[in-house]
C-alpha cells in the first residue's frame, strides 16, 4: 500500500510537508511553495496514493460530516427529508451519516454522544428536544456545538427551521367559521412540543378574532381518535397524518357523521391523504424546509450562530386540491430493469 512516505520520497519532500499540502493547507502561500505543493500532488497521482479521509479531516479540524437524527426512516416524511438532506448536503460538500431515534429520548441522546465520538461538524435532529437529558443539552450549549431541529422548532436554545402555520389556521378557522360553526376542535398530538404549543396559541388567537369557540383536544397515543371520533365535533383541524387516519377509521363506520375536516400534510405526505374527506388542507413546504435546515446548519459551523427560522405553510380549499403537485422522490430516484 503506497504511504505518505512514498509520496514525499518520490516529490524530494519531508513526510510533514508531503502531508501539509496534500491537505491543501500551503494553498494561497508563495510561488515555490505553491510549484512544490503541485509537485507533491503529481506524485501522489503517479503512485495512487489515495490520503485517509479521518487523517485530512484532524488536520484540518473538521470531517465536513453531518449527522441526521431521525425519529423513523419508515415514514415518508422522514425517508424523504433523508434523500433531499443528503442531496443539500452533498452540494454544500457534506456527508451525511444517519441514525434513528426510534421517538425515544434515550436513544435520541445515545445517538448524539455516538455522533460526537464520529467527529461529525453539526447535527440535525428531524424532532423536539423533549425527554434529551438537561445536562446533555446544556453541554451542546456551553460548547455552541452546530444542532438544529428541523420539522419542529425548540425552546432549548438551539437553531430550528419549521413550518410557521399561524396564517394558514386562520384561514382554515375563517372558513369554518363561515360555515357557520360556532365551535371549532383542534387535535394535537403531543401536547409537549413546543411548535405544537405555539399552532395551540394561533388557533386560539384565530378562534378568537372570529367569534367563534376554541376546543383544543391534545392526544398522546394514536388510539385516542376514536375517543376523539366519539365526541362528534362538527368541525375539526387535525395535525398528523397518521392522526388523521385513525379518526377517519372511526369516523367512516358511522354513515350519520361526517364533520368538516382539515388536515396538515406537506408534498410529500399529501398521497397519503383521505383528500374526499378534507374540506381543506394546511399544506408545509417539506423540501424547502429540509434544504434549509441544512444550508442553516453549515452556516452555524462557521459562525456558531443560532437561528430560529419559519417556513410559511398555505391553506388550501377542497376547490384548490387540484393544485397539489405530490412529489415521488421513488419515481425520481429508482429505476427498473428488465
Amino acid at each position: 500500500m503506497v504511504t505518505i512516505k512514498d509520496v514525499a520520497e518520490r516529490a524530494g519532500v519531508p513526510v510533514r510537508m508531503a502531508a501539509r499540502a496534500l491537505s491543501g493547507t500551503t494553498l494561497g502561500k508563495r510561488r515555490d511553495a505553491r510549484e512544490r505543493a503541485e509537485r507533491i500532488r503529481q506524485a501522489a497521482k503517479e503512485l495512487g496514493y489515495c490520503p485517509s479521509e479521518i487523517a485530512v479531516s484532524l488536520t484540518r479540524g473538521r470531517t465536513r460530516t453531518l449527522g441526521l437524527l431521525l425519529p423513523s426512516l419508515t415514514d415518508m416524511f422522514y425517508a424523504a427529508a433523508s434523500e433531499i438532506a443528503m442531496d443539500e448536503a452533498a452540494k454544500q460538500g457534506y456527508s451525511i451519516l444517519i441514525r434513528l431515534s426510534r421517538f425515544h429520548p434515550e436513544l435520541a441522546a445515545e445517538s448524539i454522544g455516538r455522533f460526537r465520538s464520529s467527529r461529525v461538524d453539526g447535527i440535525l435532529f428531524g424532532d423536539d428536544c423533549c425527554g434529551i437529558p438537561e445536562e446533555l443539552l446544556e453541554l451542546l450549549r456551553r460548547q455552541k456545538f452546530p444542532f438544529l431541529t428541523f420539522a419542529h422548532s425548540n425552546n432549548a436554545g438551539f437553531s430550528s427551521v419549521a413550518p410557521d402555520h399561524a396564517a394558514s389556521i386562520r384561514a382554515a378557522v375563517e372558513m369554518l367559521a363561515g360555515r357557520g360553526h360556532s365551535r371549532i376542535a383542534f387535535a394535537h398530538f403531543r401536547r409537549n412540543y413546543h411548535s405544537n404549543q405555539i399552532d395551540a396559541k394561533h388557533f386560539e388567537e384565530a378562534c378568537s378574532a372570529c367569534g367563534v369557540e376554541a376546543e383544543l383536544c391534545w392526544q398522546e397515543r394514536i388510539n385516542e381518535y376514536a375517543e376523539l371520533a366519539a365526541k362528534r365535533h362538527d368541525a375539526l383541524l387535525i395535525n398528523g397524518k397518521y392522526s388523521m387516519r385513525a379518526f377517519l377509521d372511526s369516523v367512516l363506520p358511522d354513515a350519520d357523521y361526517h364533520p368538516d375536516l382539515v388536515g396538515v400534510y406537506n408534498e410529500w405526505t399529501w398521497a397519503q391523504a383521505a383528500s374526499g374527506q378534507l374540506l381543506g388542507t394546511l399544506m408545509d413546504q417539506a423540501e424547502l424546509t429540509v434544504r434549509t435546515a441544512v444550508q442553516t446548519l453549515i452556516a452555524q459551523i462557521d459562525t456558531r450562530e443560532v437561528r430560529q427560522i419559519a417556513i410559511p405553510a398555505r391553506f388550501l380549499p377542497k376547490e384548490e386540491f387540484s393544485s397539489l403537485h405530490v412529489r415521488d422522490l421513488t419515481s425520481q430516484y429508482l429505476t427498473y430493469s428488465v
